[in-house]
């Protein structure tokens, strides 16, 4: 289950979780890339950047259950949010 939160203006295609891992797929590079994963209270589970990205793209998730939101954002301000349960 997932629900993304930003269109695809931003040329990004979220793959859904597998194997605990967030698929995303980037039309254009991403260059200086950041995730950063979020609880449902808000608490901060993962920051971590991923330098420039392009391409199909995995991210490893926090090893905890529940309702997550996944913050993917740019060194050029571009931003794609991901909502669901891992």
């Amino acid at each position: 289950v997932g629900k993304y939160l930003q269109d695809q203006s931003v040329g990004l295609e979220w793959l859904g979780i597998h194997n605990g891992m967030l698929g995303v797929e980037l039309d254009r590079e991403w260059k200086g890339a950041m995730v950063r994963a979020y609880d449902a209270t808000g608490r901060l589970l993962l920051l971590e950047s991923l330098g420039d990205l392009l391409g199909e793209n995995f991210i490893a998730m926090p090893p905890i259950r529940g309702w997550l939101t996944v913050e993917l954002s740019d060194s050029e301000g571009k931003i794609a949010r991901w909502a669901g349960v891992h």
